[in-house]
């Protein structure tokens, strides 16, 4: 909260240290009028952001992931209409402003892509997990890997083939999680040794006893609350190691599993 506030005030802090700027500061006038419509397009998008979260948390299944990037896609679109004056207005707005209505225009291309299965990197993370978790109750991590449903399953398939357990702790609003699913899972090192682990996925962020016994069982294998957290477990449930936060070096990662072999 105090870097909330601090964020607030430094702008008004600096102008009374440098009075003067105020006068080279942009002033208000038509461009205003512009900009208002702007942010009203971008507070839409937002939204849909936060009723995917509420919708994640109820495990409504409302909002999945090609409704929130259709929704975008509209959205976005619109808003690319009216900045390079449609359906009337063409001629007279500025280069600037059709420049900008161009570029959102490219943006919701690549949501539409987005919509054919396409990877779309950065906004990945935002969007609501595939499959949608009340259906599935997991994300798949790795093609050909062994998966369990519940950690006591993770425990018994471990004991049957002599394997580690790999726990992953995520949210269904957790942007580091998507991250780390569509960004660094499948890369081929970490992929390879992912497959050679049980896996179980365990969601903790939803008013539900079975989120709440994750809750739990995170205190007590790791020790915090922190999303994502990727924990090894011998298949008698001792912990080999614990890995907080995402990384965006899978060789990091990769490491961090290996540690399942020794």
């Amino acid at each position: 909260m105090a870097a909330y506030g601090a964020a607030f005030a430094l702008p008004f802090f600096l102008l009374a240290l440098f009075p003067s700027a105020i006068s080279r500061m942009p002033k208000s006038g038509n461009w205003l009028a512009s900009v208002k419509p702007v942010l009203a397009f971008i507070e839409l998008a937002a939204a849909v952001k936060f009723f995917s979260n509420a919708d994640l948390g109820w495990s409504a299944g409302w909002i999945t992931k090609p409704v929130f990037l259709a929704l975008w896609i509209a959205i976005f679109a619109m808003l690319a209409a009216y900045l390079v004056g449609l359906p009337e207005a063409l001629r007279t707005v500025g280069r600037l402003r059709r420049l900008f209505g161009f570029a959102t225009l490219a943006a919701c291309v690549s949501l539409l892509s987005g919509l054919n299965g396409r990877k779309l990197d950065l906004i990945d993370p935002f969007l609501p997990p595939e499959p949608y978790p009340s259906k599935s109750g997991r994300v798949e991590a790795s093609a050909g890997a062994i998966h369990a449903a519940t950690y006591e399953e993770a425990l018994l398939k471990a004991r049957d083939g002599g394997k580690t357990v790999f726990v992953d702790f995520t949210g269904v609003t957790c942007a580091n999680c998507r991250y780390m699913e569509k960004n660094v899972f499948p890369v081929p090192e970490v992929a390879a040794a992912l497959r050679g682990l049980v896996q179980v996925q365990l969601y903790t962020d939803r008013p539900t006893n079975a989120d709440r016994a994750n809750q739990k069982l995170q205190g007590k294998l790791a020790g915090n609350q922190a999303l994502p957290t990727y924990v090894l477990v011998r298949p008698d449930g001792s912990v080999i190691d614990k890995f907080e936060g995402a990384t965006r070096d899978p060789r990091e990662f990769a490491a961090f599993l290996r540690k399942a072999a020794k």
